[in-house]
């Protein structure tokens, strides 16, 4: 069940790009790539809200890198793992629904797959997760909105205080 509307027709991967599932079909992905590369989508995610960009899009297979690491967005149907809770409630989207599908996408590209989402800890199942950089996951994939980032700034905030002096 949707309480979105669906895009009217489904954007094909452009020539020359490919989709973060690419990446991350080839097993879990280092935590320092994987946390500049989500970093870059959360920016590039950013800066598309300014262009009245639809909350309850975003997946691995919606997101899309260049050669250059540019990254966009595709309006594609967003596959069951990553959609937020509220919107099997009816609830209005907003940013903090894209912060959930953010997470779920970070604790996949750290572990290699989705297996234990939400029931186990990335540090519990990846090597050389920094415990700062779980917590961040967690936060962004608590099933009440309430409880998540409020907004993607939050998250920017949190991971430079977090990550502040640390070398693991």
């Amino acid at each position: 069940v949707s309480f979105r509307p669906a895009p009217e027709k489904e954007e094909e991967v452009p020539t020359g790009k490919t989709a973060l599932r690419g990446f991350i079909r080839s097993g879990r992905m280092e935590p320092v790539y994987s946390l500049k590369l989500w970093v870059q989508v959360l920016k590039s995610l950013q800066r598309v809200y300014g262009s009245n960009w639809p909350f309850g899009f975003l997946s691995p297979e919606n997101i899309v890198i260049d050669a250059r690491n540019n990254i966009s967005f595709l309006k594609r149907t967003q596959p069951p793992a990553y959609v937020p809770p509220e919107i099997m409630k009816g609830i209005e989207l907003d940013e903090r629904a894209d912060i959930y599908s953010a997470g779920v996408i970070l604790f996949e590209m750290l572990t290699g797959d989705l297996e234990g989402l939400g029931s186990v800890r990335v540090i519990d199942i990846a090597e050389n997760v920094p415990e700062w950089l779980d917590e961040i996951v967690i936060r962004c994939i608590k099933k009440v909105r309430e409880d998540r980032y409020q907004c993607l700034q939050d998250i920017f905030t949190d991971l430079k205080r977090l990550s502040q002096g640390r070398t693991d």
